[in-house]
């Protein structure tokens, strides 16, 4: 061995045997670990480490990365906000602010926005049955627009959202019906006239039952009429009478066609 080499292996054994290296930073080696879940394809494993790290310290790049994430996992809506507060933190980094800006300005061009007006203003909005407020990021397509308040009828509306642009939705809600007050009573109905209708149309129908069997009875003395017996009379009195049963029959008929009419539209 020459003396250079000795020097080197001493040099070497010294340092081994001096204090220990100090402990890999968690924080970086999550980042890594995450990283290497991106290479792979494994986005959810990768956003799930990143929103680990920004529990604990949030910097631009975990940011970046966590847009990023969003992007392939299918929700460029959310990487709008990631890449804008990466931006944000990257205040002393051109670069990375540079490029987080373009991301974001990216993933707006390729968003839709919402906007929902209502009457009253004070109303609930979701969105495809997501609470939302304000101006709202959608991806583009069709979108169902729903509007609740207490005291109103709930409304939708149908949203056409295209790509960079802002769709514009106003709902008004049509007043609900008052709720009754615990312990009212709804007033009774005043039936009084119709069952006077009733009633007189049953008498009409009793007085043409009568009547006809008067007629009846006028016919059978006419038929049994002798000598001496105004038989015309008779039979002129029986026809009276069953014109007088045809007539109070009809009016009972009317009557109480009345009262079924009256009854059905109540």
């Amino acid at each position: 061995m020459t003396p250079a080499r000795g020097a080197w292996v001493a040099l070497s054994l010294l340092c081994s045997a001096g204090p220990s290296r100090a402990a890999p930073d968690p924080d970086q080696a999550l980042f890594d670990a995450a990283v290497e879940d991106e290479r792979r394809d494994r986005w959810m494993a990768a956003r799930q480490k990143l929103l680990a790290l920004v529990a604990r310290h949030e910097t631009a790049g975990v940011r970046f990365h966590l847009g990023h994430a969003a992007e392939r996992l299918g929700h460029p809506c959310l990487a709008i906000g990631e890449f804008e507060r990466a931006a944000t933190l990257a205040a002393a980094d051109p670069e990375l602010r540079g490029r987080a800006e373009s991301r974001a300005a990216l993933a707006r061009a390729a968003t839709s926005r919402i906007t929902v007006a209502t009457s009253p203003a004070s109303a609930a909005v979701s969105i495809d049955d997501v609470s939302a407020s304000g101006t709202t990021c959608v991806t583009p397509g069709t979108h169902s627009v729903r509007a609740t308040a207490p005291g109103y009828l709930p409304a939708s509306r149908t949203v056409e959202a295209q790509a960079g642009e802002t769709a514009r939705a106003s709902i008004t809600l049509a007043p609900s019906a008052p709720p009754t007050p615990v312990g009212a009573t709804t007033p009774a109905r005043d039936d009084t006239a119709r069952w006077l209708v009733l009633g007189a149309a049953g008498a009409l129908a009793v007085a043409s039952g009568a009547l006809w069997l008067e007629q009846q009875r006028l016919l059978r003395e006419a038929s049994r009429c002798g000598a001496g017996c105004d038989r015309a009379a008779r039979e002129e009195a029986a026809a009276r009478t069953g014109r007088g049963a045809l007539a109070t029959g009809a009016a009972a008929l009317v009557g109480g066609g009345v009262f079924v009419a009256w009854t059905v539209t109540r």
